[in-house]
């Protein structure tokens, strides 16, 4: 068992992460190393320094939840257009380098300089134990692990070998595939979010089943706000709030195309978006004439995201089945919508149908139909039986699946690999 914050360690075991973004809205590295050094793990993160809106959301200077935090300088990308090395180039030759560039992206994430930056770093923190979060690290940390003859954790965020990545050449895809089955094997620990990923990477590379410590959120009141009705001209509508990333195959379009279609409700679409993106969707709600009932707010902090999801009436996420990630993934929104009681609507995909059905707090809705999308949201909204069924089953889950019970899997892990306890 982990220790409890406090309780004496002559000498706190020390384990070193590497990730591949800035930390600010990763959820699941934060609470991960939140975690950890409440059970008496000093914990040492290698990331990347913030860049754009994400500043606007910076770390607190000294994070509890970590220890040491290094951030690594973000090297220009060769794949840019606005890239200075790329533009010197001939105009016919820019585009076949971006895309060679993409193809090779698995070997270049370690050949490139910034590849090394990472491996020094991590070879240049003292620790017991090594944790590569996603595979994009992997190479990186199991080089470290393997100099300093340290255990190695893999910690699959998603199955980022089918991820929504539709620019990506077949190649990169099968280098990937290629990386993470020769190094799968020599992780000493292995930990994914879904069983539905479990099976599948035991299908694949016959491994022993890995740890699944799923993205809930931890135990929080629940206590009812105006936040949103403070910012927003609402009236007495249904609230139905989607927070996250504003990006391609998380159904953003077929949900406004819903938009129409609803009776006692507004939309609020809550999170950084990708470039160009939030103008396509808005000039589609201008399109369609929804403009009083979609709305569009900034990202908040993840210490935020809980008291303002406080403040809606439904929790949607529309996830499209364009990839075998987003199919097996679970979603990090719906266990928000968990520990916030939120009744939810979401795609008809195994994990989410799993989690939504059987505890009977939400509907399921056919992603790619805009249509059935407003007959979901419609039946929560209409039937008053039916929301105050749903949003007292979805509290009572939060008492079930949080964020407390799953971390105990991957102190157990830890203690086991480490020897403590």
């Amino acid at each position: 068992m982990g220790q409890v914050e406090g309780s004496p360690d002559t000498q706190k075991k020390v384990i070193c992460a590497l990730v591949r973004n800035d930390i600010v809205t990763d959820s699941r590295v934060r609470k991960e190393a939140q975690s950890l050094s409440r059970a008496g793990y000093e914990i040492a993160i290698i990331g990347l320094e913030p860049r754009g809106d994400a500043k606007a959301l910076e770390l607190d200077k000294a994070p509890r939840e970590f220890s040491r935090l290094r951030r690594l300088r973000r090297p220009s990308r060769l794949d840019r257009r606005q890239s200075p090395r790329l533009s010197r180039l001939p105009r016919l030759l820019q585009k076949p380098v971006r895309v060679s560039v993409r193809a090779i992206s698995p070997l270049w994430s370690v050949l490139h300089p910034m590849g090394w930056r990472f491996t020094c770093a991590a070879l240049h923190t003292p620790c017991d134990a090594y944790h590569a979060h996603d595979l994009p690290m992997l190479l990186s940390t199991w080089i470290a692990a393997r100099l300093r003859r340290k255990p190695l954790v893999y910690d699959s965020h998603e199955l980022f070998t089918e991820r929504n990545a539709p620019q990506e050449p077949e190649v990169a895809k099968r280098l990937w595939a290629l990386v993470e089955r020769l190094l799968i094997r020599r992780a000493d620990g292995v930990v994914v979010p879904t069983e539905g990923i479990a099976d599948e990477l035991v299908s694949r590379y016959h491994i022993a089943r890995p740890v699944v410590v799923r993205n809930a959120q931890p135990k929080r009141s629940i206590t009812p706000s105006t936040i949103l009705r403070d910012k927003l001209p609402v009236g007495d509508k249904a609230i139905v709030i989607y927070p996250g990333r504003l990006t391609s195959g998380r159904g953003l379009e077929q949900l406004i195309a819903a938009a129409p279609l609803l009776e006692r409700s507004v939309v609020v679409l809550m999170g950084r978006a990708s470039p160009g993106f939030q103008e396509h969707l808005q000039e589609q709600v201008h399109c369609l004439g929804v403009d009083r009932t979609v709305f569009f707010l900034p990202a908040v902090t993840p210490e935020e995201v809980h008291d303002v999801l406080c403040s809606a009436d439904i929790g949607v996420m529309p996830t499209e089945d364009v990839c075998l990630s987003y199919r097996l993934g679970a979603g990090n929104k719906l266990f928000h919508f968990i520990s916030a009681g939120l009744p939810c609507a979401v795609s008809d995909q195994p994990e989410k149908r799993a989690i939504v059905v059987e505890n009977r707090i939400g509907v399921v809705f056919k992603p790619s139909d805009p249509a059935d999308i407003a007959r979901a949201i419609n039946e929560l909204t209409t039937d008053l039986d039916l929301y105050q069924r749903c949003a007292e089953n979805s509290r009572c889950l939060a008492h079930i699946i949080n964020w407390e019970k799953e971390a105990q899997k991957l102190l157990d892990l830890y203690d086991r690999l480490l020897q403590r306890g």
